[in-house]
Parts: C-alpha cells; structure tokens; sequence
C-alpha cells in the first residue's frame, strides 16, 4: 500500500485520491468534512463514522466523496489521513479498541486528550499531531493549531485556513482556552439586540443590525496584531466609544475574563 505521505492531494499525475476518515459525527467533524469535500480543496475519499446517524448521512448525500464507514475500526482500515474528533470523555474507551496501522497520519481535535496518551492510544501510527479547527474550516477560513508543528500535516490542512504551529503543548492549550469566548461573544451580539428591542426597535432588524455592526468590526481584525492602535482610533475625547470603554472598565469588564480564562486552561491541562 503507497504511504499515505507518498499520496498526492489532487488527481494531477493520476494518483489515486487521498483517502481520510473522520472519527466522531459532532459539529467539528461536519465543518472538516464540508471544508474537505468544498470546490477547489485535493481529491479525496472521505469515510465518516456511523455513531450519529443523522450528522453521518446528511454528509454523504451531501457529498458524492464521503461515505459512512460500518464501524469504527472499517474507517481506520479504510483510511491513511485519520481526524478524531471525539468527545474527550469517549476517547480512551473507543481507542483503545481500534487497531491503528504503522502508516496512518492521525490528526486529533480533541480537547484535553493529551499528545502523550494520544500516541499510546494510537500506536504504532508514527505520526500523530494535535489540531484546532474552528467551525469556520467549512468555508476555509480561520487559524488551524499544530503540535508538534509537522511539515506534512501543515501542508494538508493548508487549505483548510491558516496552519499556525506551536512550539509546545503548553501553548497549544493556552490559546485552545481562548475558544471558550465564542458562546459569551456570541451572547454579546444577543444582548445587545435584547436592549434594542426593549427600546422600541424591531426584532428583525435589532438582530439585523446586530449581526452586521459586529462581523464589520471582526473583519477590521484581519493581519493585525497590535489592538492598541484600533482601540484608540475607535475613541474620539469625550465621545460614545471612550465612555462605553471607560465604563465597563472601572466596573472590571474586562479584569474578569483573567480567571475565567484561568479556570479553562486549568480544565483542559488537568484532564
């Protein structure tokens, strides 16, 4: 059998697609396989497993590419490119089941599974890396976390977003932690429709308004790293902006995010 780091991502010099299979049925794995199986992304052969029966075949009467596997170990065997994407609590159990191959690049993105008991579950897989996708690889967008940093896996997700690899574990954790922001962001945007609405603006249009306002000041993000500047250019003295920042900071806003970060980053290391 040709090694799957041997494989090509497309069909150029007839090479046979890049077979992948995707452990685990959740949000995370339907966002893989959509990015996967988009125009434009390597030819493959996607298997996914049968556990949630609804996610599993809504994907493969979407895609002509993915199939569901009869079980687990059917995926593995079928599989060179193997994505876990399996609720931390499972992954012992239904590992330790699997027969993994010497040749199978294993690619985790499950939070608080550990690389050290990653390679013993997955053994004799010689490549195993630990990954971070965000909902966001189903249209091909968005920063993608490696560790170790692994010059094939990083060109096989390439397209998937934007590879950042880490130095450590440490760091892949600390910044996974930042992941717990999405649900309160996401709660932001909703409250601050709720108050629209409770003054007399129209729900759909609230929300509308919500919604837009946000994604516009997100894209202003993009290639920066230093926010220092964005945050005073968005204050004119005396203004909306500097009262508003002014206020939820001395109501410390913004020093309470400190320990709530904390305590994340204690649960996914702890594990």
């Amino acid at each position: 059998m040709m090694n799957s780091r041997e494989r090509d991502t497309s069909d150029r010099g007839g090479r046979e697609p890049v077979r992948i299979g995707v452990l685990g049925t959740g949000r995370i794995a339907a966002a893989l396989v959509t990015g996967l199986c988009s125009a434009g992304g390597p030819s493959c052969s996607v298997l996914v497993s049968p556990r949630n029966a609804e996610v599993a075949t809504g994907l493969a009467n979407r895609f002509n590419q993915v199939s569901v596997a009869p079980d687990n170990q059917a995926l593995l065997d079928g599989s060179d490119w193997v994505f876990l994407t399996l609720r931390p609590p499972m992954a012992h159990d239904v590992l330790s089941r699997l027969r993994f191959r010497s040749d199978h690049c294993v690619v985790s993105i499950m939070a608080m599974v550990q690389l050290d008991a990653l390679k013993t579950l997955a053994a004799p897989a010689s490549s195993v890396v630990r990954a971070l996708t965000l909902p966001s690889v189903s249209g091909r967008t968005g920063p993608i976390l490696l560790c170790p940093a692994d010059e094939d896996t990083e060109r096989f997700l390439t397209p998937l977003g934007a590879p950042l690899p880490m130095g450590d574990e440490r760091q892949l954790e600390v910044l996974w932690a930042m992941t717990a922001m999405i649900a309160p962001f996401y709660a932001l945007v909703e409250r601050s429709a709720v108050w629209a609405e409770g003054h007399g603006v129209e729900s759909g249009a609230a929300r509308d308004y919500a919604a837009g306002f946000f994604r516009s000041i997100v894209q202003a993000l993009d290639g920066v790293h230093d926010m220092a500047p964005l945050i005073a250019e968005a204050q004119t003295p005396g203004g909306l902006n500097e009262q508003a920042l002014r206020t939820l900071t001395d109501a410390g806003w913004f020093e309470a995010l400190t320990p709530v970060l904390d305590a994340i980053l204690a649960r996914l290391t702890d594990a």
